[in-house]
């Protein structure tokens, strides 16, 4: 038996602004049996500082300092340090209700699932930290087991459960079992849908809970994945790719797809798009852009 029930692993990078009201929403949870992973990932501000004053202040937080490797290897790293039950993730600079893990946990025990998933909230942010919009991702109450997790593959797909990882637990046995870890190469955004759906083939349960517990921000001047980048355009090919093989390990055929297929498919172009419209994204060469070859689309 575990111990500790949950991992909290958090990256940290020139956070010093907001890590300090995220941490406090860590440390003040309602589940205290867990451990808070801090990933100093190369921070040039005070953030490894503030990181290492909370770890004296509470014993369940271990901090590692590395040098700059982004997100996916602090993550990864995190994974394998990790020695809770059940792993969670928070981004440096959002914040969570204070009974998240504790609703998460106990849905995860009661169900014995593998994944628990629930709702958040994005705020957008503008460069004065006013929120300009809010968007809700709430989730009916739905259990998923076995069979019906390949079959309603794309339909709890399409509810957005599986576009980030903040928004949910994960039996670390599993992760651990399947070696699986978040793609390095994907520095732009991304990373987090591929986990979850390369996750699927290999869970018993997944589990969406009601309500809404976490809350992302999103600081277009300071989110990797908003930004233009030449080097970013392929990842949304990579994505292609790696979803196919997804489909594949679920053993979805072709009669399967169709109309769904593109359902998925349009999250990758809308992210394309977004992109394109930046205003600092003047030409692009569409070269760049080309389907694998088999694709069927």
């Amino acid at each position: 038996d575990y111990m500790i029930k949950v991992s909290m692993i958090i990256p940290v990078y020139n956070a010093e602004k907001f890590l300090e009201t995220m941490l406090e929403t860590v440390v003040n949870q309602t589940l205290s049996d867990i451990e808070i992973i801090l990933v100093n990932d190369g921070s040039k501000d005070r953030s490894g500082e503030i990181c290492d004053n909370y770890a004296k202040k509470d014993a369940r937080i271990r901090v590692v300092h590395q040098e700059n490797a982004g997100m996916c290897a602090a993550r990864n790293l995190a994974m394998d340090m990790a020695m809770g039950e059940y792993i969670a993730f928070a981004d440096n600079d959002d914040v969570m209700k204070l009974d998240l893990l504790e609703k998460a946990y106990s849905a995860a025990k009661e169900y014995d699932a593998d994944v628990v998933k629930f709702g958040r909230k994005s705020d957008f942010l503008d460069e004065k930290g006013k929120v300009i919009k809010t968007e809700s991702r709430i989730f009916k109450q739905a259990v998923y087991r076995e069979d019906e997790l390949r079959k309603e593959y794309f339909s709890y797909g399409n509810t957005g459960c599986l576009r980030a990882v903040w928004d949910g637990i994960y039996r670390t046995e599993v992760i651990r079992a399947n070696n699986l870890q978040f793609h390095k190469e994907f520095r732009y955004g991304y990373e987090d849908m591929i986990f979850c759906r390369e996750l699927i083939p290999h869970i018993h349960c997944m589990v969406l809970i009601e309500g809404c517990f976490y809350t992302h921000y999103m600081r277009n001047w300071y989110s990797a994945s908003s930004k233009f980048n030449r080097d970013a355009l392929n990842k949304f090919k990579d994505c292609y790719v790696l979803e196919e093989k997804v489909w594949e390990n679920l053993g979805i055929d072709n009669q399967q797809t169709g109309k769904k297929e593109l359902e998925i498919i349009k999250e990758y172009i809308l992210g394309l798009t977004v992109m394109l419209s930046e205003k600092n994204c003047i030409s692009v060469s569409y070269t760049h852009l080309t389907l694998p070859t088999n694709s069927r689309v």
